[in-house]
């Protein structure tokens, strides 16, 4: 591109709205899984696997720490505690609040569906997480209340999940500006 004074007073025009260019327009990104889906999560092996590890590692370094042991068995009791949580929470879904359905416009509304059957309004927050082998949703509900939800690739279908994250990954993107 030349970079003469033409160039530079079109681009200071556009940038401020003073001459008579019309101004780029926002598109919304086109994108072809922008239809809702609904997706029922089931238990997990491997989030419950992973999850145990993660806290049998945290047992191992409170008793391996200088802490003196006063310190040590309450912060072991509190792991144990957290580990038995995430699990029945995340991995079997045992618990009331465990989330089974996730259904989603395609936009910016879900609805999420706890196991004693109540339903969420939430909105996806930032620094959700979509990875082929964990995804991590932040919600926030209309209460205020946030809450995260994993998703590992044996608790739904393979095409759900690339749905899903296809899904997450254009609306990431935002609009283009043509």
């Amino acid at each position: 591109m030349r970079k003469g004074p033409r160039t530079l007073i079109a681009r200071s025009c556009r940038r401020y709205g003073q001459c008579g260019l019309p101004q780029p327009r926002v598109v919304p990104m086109p994108h072809a899984d922008a239809r809702p889906m609904t997706i029922r999560l089931s238990p997990s092996r491997q989030l419950m696997l992973a999850l145990t590890m993660l806290h049998l590692g945290a047992l191992v370094c409170a008793f391996a720490s200088d802490v003196a042991a006063i310190v040590q068995w309450p912060l072991a009791l509190w792991v144990v505690m957290a580990a038995y949580r995430h699990i029945a929470l995340h991995a079997i879904a045992r618990s009331t609040r465990s989330i089974v359905v996730i259904a989603w416009d395609g936009r910016d509304r879900w609805r999420l569906v706890q196991r004693d059957g109540r339903v969420l309004d939430a909105v996806l927050e930032r620094g959700a997480y979509a990875h082929p082998a964990l995804m991590a949703l932040p919600f926030r509900t209309r209460h205020g209340r946030r809450l995260r939800v994993l998703i590992v690739p044996d608790m739904v279908d393979a095409k759900s999940l690339r749905r899903l994250r296809a899904g997450l990954r254009c609306a990431r993107s935002g609009p283009i500006v043509a």
